[in-house]
């Protein structure tokens, strides 16, 4: 008699339906959990990604504000600058002929549109003041002092002036 295996060969394709099962189950387990490692790393670079933003629209906000402080100090210290200090070394350097003179001449750089008399603060020019140009004896426009300085100052020419008058050099008095 012939003695039985101790396996069936009927058992045999289960066991191996069983494994293939098993295995098909563990590979997309597998899948499953490369997708959800994916899926949280790319959450966590959309969350670094948002943090990035935040921090440079905050740094561009900070440098617009810093810029502006700069700006204002600047400004205001060189209006201090100009005035005071300034004006008071000049007042040790030059002598009261020069304190006293009231006619200068008006300097005019139209490749810059630099408008400059040599008329400032030691005159006491400021800020605003008027001064009337003259071309020889006559008299052609006036000037307004936009920045005062030691012994020169910077002026705004009326229309007029920038456009009817070639020449570079004009007298000037002080109004």
């Amino acid at each position: 008699m012939k003695q039985k295996k101790s396996g069936s060969p009927s058992q045999t394709p289960r066991v191996q339906l069983k494994l293939g099962i098993f295995f098909v189950f563990l590979a997309f387990l597998g899948l499953g959990v490369v997708v959800v490692l994916i899926l949280g790393k790319m959450s966590v670079r959309d969350e670094e990604l948002a943090l990035l933003k935040a921090q440079v629209s905050l740094s561009e906000e900070t440098k617009a504000e810093v810029e502006e402080t700069n700006m204002a100090l600047l400004n205001a210290l060189g209006a201090e600058v100009s005035v005071s200090r300034v004006v008071q070394a000049a007042d040790k350097v030059y002598d009261a002929k020069v304190k006293n003179t009231k006619d200068g001449y008006l300097w005019v750089d139209r490749a810059s549109a630099t408008w400059v008399v040599t008329l400032g603060a030691l005159n006491g020019l400021s800020e605003g003041n008027r001064l009337s140009v003259f071309d020889g004896n006559e008299k052609i426009d006036t000037v307004e002092v936009s920045m005062a300085m030691d012994v020169i100052s910077y002026v705004l020419p009326t229309e007029r002036l920038k456009n009817q008058y070639n020449a570079d050099y004009f007298r000037v008095v002080k109004e």
